[in-house]
């Protein structure tokens, strides 16, 4: 069992060395490695939407990949747990689900491990870079590019919102 689980470990590090766009994450260990392996792919694709997206509503301020190099995303670990399930004292969005936060000092998100608010907060990263700030008024990336963030398999062995 052991050399199996090492076996998947160095199979997973050698695709995300492959697949990433070089987004450094802090935190991920709250995942299992299957786990990890299947929000990061997600996290991947949805970055690439985001971008895509935002290149598309401003193409003379356009992005290449690159630009998620300067980008730190922390996965925030649960605050407890209540009946088998984690727990997280956190600011609500209008969707009911934890909201993340993005600060532009750092390049940072800070988002629980559902990551549900992720594509919004990179929205507000990609507004930061191509025009020096954010806000949440109709013209930021992160209105105009927001989206719902796939179900993935930490989320739905948890039976979290975002599969819902």
């Amino acid at each position: 069992m052991k050399r199996n689980r090492l076996f998947l470990t160095v199979i997973v590090g050698f695709l995300l060395a492959c697949l990433s766009l070089n987004i450094t994450f802090v935190g991920y260990e709250i995942y299992t490695d299957e786990e990890w392996l299947d929000v990061s792919i997600k996290i991947d694709q949805v970055a690439l939407l985001v971008l895509n997206c935002a290149n598309k509503a401003y193409p003379n301020r356009a992005l290449g990949e690159e630009v998620f190099e300067q980008l730190t995303v922390k996965i925030v670990p649960p605050d407890g747990i209540s009946n088998n399930q984690e727990y997280f004292k956190c600011t609500t969005s209008s969707t009911g689900k934890c909201a993340g936060s993005y600060a532009k000092s750092s390049k940072t998100i800070k988002v629980p491990p559902d990551v549900a608010a992720l594509p919004h907060e990179i929205g507000h990263f990609l507004n930061h870079i191509m025009f020096g700030d954010t806000s949440h008024n109709s013209n930021d990336v992160s209105i105009i590019c927001d989206m719902p963030m796939p179900c993935h398999l930490y989320a739905e062995t948890r039976g979290l919102n975002i599969c819902k």
